[in-house]
């Protein structure tokens, strides 16, 4: 009796044991903004591509700083104010915070290179109040169009 009692004790401990060092072995670390995109359904990691990489790159640590602080901490209306992002796309900002780098973004579902380009290129030009992709399009206003008089001949 006392044998089975110490083979089972000892089959629960090797059970434990081994179960323990799977768990330990198959789990890796996250970011917070790795944990949000789980909690989220968001599990498809975006490769960084040579060019968005590179783009990256081009922001000055100034540049970046700022449009980190804009997207770990901006509100919607700061958040709106980059190229290429909505109302839908800074809720999905909002919901990957905090964000380490600015090539995190292209984690967030909507963006994509392009418009991460687009917005290292609003960071470039110092963060203009409005992007020229906002602007209305056609004639300025209050401008007319000269006219010379046409003179008839005499």
């Amino acid at each position: 009796m006392i044998i089975r009692i110490l083979s089972v004790a000892l089959m629960f401990a090797i059970g434990s044991l081994s179960f323990a060092a799977d768990k330990a072995t198959s789990k890796k670390k996250s970011t917070p903004a790795e944990s949000s995109k789980k909690a989220s359904g968001e599990t498809s990691e975006k490769k960084i591509s040579a060019a968005a990489q590179k783009a990256a790159d081009s922001l000055t640590s100034a540049e970046s700083s700022k449009l980190l602080e804009i997207i770990n901490k901006g509100e919607a209306k700061e958040l709106t104010s980059l190229p290429g992002i909505g109302g839908t796309r800074a809720a999905a900002v909002k919901k990957a915070r905090p964000l380490k780098t600015t090539t995190d973004l292209l984690s967030i579902e909507g963006i994509g290179e392009t418009t991460f380009e687009q917005i290292v290129a609003h960071a470039k030009a110092g963060f203009p109040s409005e992007s020229p992709e906002k602007k209305p399009a056609g004639p300025a206003k209050g401008k007319k169009k000269k006219t010379t008089p046409t003179k008839g001949k005499e």
